[in-house]
């Protein structure tokens, strides 16, 4: 086979792989609903929100996707908790929380507590803090909620799955 003979076989080759990187790269842009990235989506703060992060600043944690299309839970159709844990603080004061969310240039998070009898309501805020392009990528977060009662024999729910967080201590 001639030099020429093997260049006009690399051409549709070389076409054909600048076209599938093309296609792929729309894709994952797009995200699983076609509009920007899919990663997480703007809540705004409430007031009596505790920020969780400040822009610049937080923790660091281990890389797991946040992109519905890669996340591993038992039924995709229904939501499950990002709390990861939740553990009485400061004497039954505060809770103590871990939970997952996009990297803390890109996003920040409020955790806020909303105490009612015999419950005590874990809610996560997340508002993208970051226009451009972020990496896909989730770190876990440690925060301190503090309660305005102390915690005592209440339970801990999670307000978007109604998930029961933590068993109150009898």
């Amino acid at each position: 086979m001639t030099s020429e003979a093997v260049r006009r076989a690399a051409v549709p080759i070389a076409a054909a792989v600048v076209v599938l990187a093309v296609v792929l790269t729309v894709v994952w842009l797009a995200g699983p609903s076609g509009e920007g990235d899919g990663v997480g989506s703007a809540v705004s703060s409430a007031p009596g929100d505790v920020p969780t992060s400040a822009p610049g600043g937080g923790d660091s944690g281990s890389a797991v996707p946040t992109d519905p299309r890669t996340t591993l839970v038992p039924n995709p159709d229904l939501p499950s908790s990002r709390f990861t844990s939740v553990q009485p603080g400061s004497g039954g004061a505060a809770l103590d929380v871990s939970f997952w969310g996009g990297v803390e240039e890109c996003y920040e998070y409020t955790v806020r507590a909303e105490e009612k009898g015999d419950v005590v309501t874990l809610s996560l805020g997340e508002q993208r803090t970051f226009e451009g392009a972020c990496i896909d990528l989730a770190q876990e977060y440690d925060r301190t909620v503090p309660l305005t009662e102390p915690l005592g024999a209440r339970r801990v729910v999670d307000a978007l799955t109604g998930d029961l967080l933590l068993a109150p201590s009898l």
